[in-house]
C-alpha cells in the first residue's frame, strides 16, 4: 500500500512539473498587441481594396476599414470613421513618421482638396500598412524623400486600450 501510495505521489508531482513548465511555456510566447496586429496584416494581405470595407466578409477593406479591423482584432476597438475623424479622435500629439511606433496612426494627402484623406497603421521602425486603392492592404516603407514621406501629414499614438 505504502509503494502504491508513493507511485500516485510521484506520479502527481511529476505531472505538476510537466504542467507547469508547459503552463509557463505557453504564458511566455503571448503575443504583444503589435505582434497580432502584424500577424493579421499578413493574413489579409490578399484581399483586394473595396469601398467602404471593413472586413474579411466584404471582401476587402478601405484604408480606415483596415485600422477599425484590426483594431477590433486585438481587443483594441476603435470607432468605424474616415481618416479625417480619426485625425481629430487620435489624441495624440502630431509626430513625423520617424518617430512613430507600433499601432501609431500616420495620416496622408494624396489629393489637395482631402487633407488627411488616407490612413496608415505603422508597424515597426519605418514600415506601416495601408489599403490602398489600387494595392488593397499592403506593407510599406518609409524613407526620406519617397512618395509616402513627400505626402505624409502626420503620425499619432491613438491613445487606444
Amino acid at each position: 500500500m505504502r509503494k502504491l501510495l508513493g507511485l500516485i505521489f510521484l506520479s502527481l508531482c511529476l505531472f505538476l512539473v510537466w504542467h507547469w513548465s508547459y503552463a509557463s511555456e505557453s504564458c511566455s510566447k503571448e503575443q504583444t498587441k503589435c505582434e497580432q496586429a502584424i500577424e493579421i496584416l499578413h493574413s489579409i494581405k490578399k484581399y483586394e481594396y473595396v469601398w467602404g470595407g471593413e472586413s474579411v466578409k466584404e471582401g476587402g477593406f478601405d484604408c480606415s476599414g483596415m485600422l477599425h479591423y484590426i483594431h477590433r482584432m486585438i481587443n483594441r476597438p476603435i470607432p468605424r470613421t474616415t481618416a479625417k475623424k480619426m485625425w481629430i479622435l487620435a489624441e495624440g500629439e502630431k509626430k513625423h513618421w520617424e518617430k512613430g511606433q507600433c499601432l501609431d496612426w500616420t495620416w496622408f494627402t494624396l489629393q489637395p482638396q482631402r487633407p488627411y484623406g488616407h490612413i496608415g497603421l505603422h508597424t515597426k521602425e519605418n514600415n506601416f500598412w495601408q489599403s490602398g486603392s489600387s494595392t488593397g492592404p499592403s506593407p510599406e516603407v518609409f524613407w526620406k524623400g519617397n512618395f509616402w514621406d513627400e505626402h505624409h501629414v502626420g503620425t499619432k499614438d491613438p491613445k487606444v486600450e
